[in-house]
């Protein structure tokens, strides 16, 4: 299953969601797991490791996406059942055939894949099509909520989830969220959010995800996670 995490605008989470939601389903389905980005701020690895590593001269996922071998080699373990491809340099396109090639390595030796995905839409359109799942995650705020509407219209039948991340349930998040919920009640999209919480930086600081934790804190960002994989994977 290639699944998209994606939003045109910047500082949403998606790096968070990606890390913590591919942490999860690689514990709980004990399956090969694969997170891959098209943003060379490769912040998803600071999920998971407490030490910042430049990817700029390492071979990554353009390589890989070019390559002629029949095996993906340039991959990073982070957890047990979970990888990681880095991007080791800025894209600015992508050629579509190649990455479809790509993804069907990928498919052979992965049970699930995970985008972490950079705001620029034209970029990523390659993966977008070759995804079976979108996500997408939001803030409550009038420029996300426009943009990530961009991606439910012209990708609607794909969008699994719409996710409010760092939700504080002031008024105008409840506002967004109720016109949100509006739009999808007519179809199987999972609209949740998951609650802002000061003790994922504490992790992030640590290099760990949510479920490297036993912190009761966080039980109801965990129930989100909890919440998503379901409706992902059943």
């Amino acid at each position: 299953m290639i699944i998209n995490i994606k939003v045109n605008k910047g500082g949403i989470g998606k790096s968070f969601i990606s890390a913590n939601l591919a942490h999860l389903i690689s514990q709980v389905e004990e399956k090969r797991v694969l997170i891959l980005t098209t943003d060379s701020q490769n912040n998803v690895f600071q999920y998971f490791n407490k030490e910042y590593v430049d990817f700029s001269k390492e071979n990554g996922l353009k390589k890989e996406i070019y390559a002629h071998h029949e095996k993906i080699k340039n991959v990073i373990k982070l957890r047990e059942n979970l990888y990681f491809i880095p991007l080791e340099r800025e894209i600015k396109v992508l050629e579509k055939e190649k990455v479809k090639k790509f993804i069907e390595k990928v498919k052979k030796e992965y049970n699930y894949v995970i985008i972490d995905s950079t705001p620029t839409l034209e970029i990523d359109n390659a993966f977008l099509e070759i995804a079976d799942k979108i996500i997408i995650p939001v803030t409550g705020d009038k420029l996300t909520i426009e943009g990530a509407l961009n991606i439910f219209v012209k990708e609607r039948e794909k969008v699994e989830a719409i996710i409010f991340n760092k939700f504080a349930n002031h008024k105008i998040e409840n506002k967004y969220l109720k016109e949100v919920k509006k739009i999808a009640e007519d179809s199987d999209i999972l609209v949740n959010s998951i609650p802002k919480n000061e003790k994922i930086n504490d992790l992030l600081e640590k290099g760990k995800t949510i479920w490297e934790s036993e912190n009761k804190k966080l039980d109801n960002v965990k129930e989100s996670f909890f919440d998503i994989a379901k409706h992902l994977i059943y």
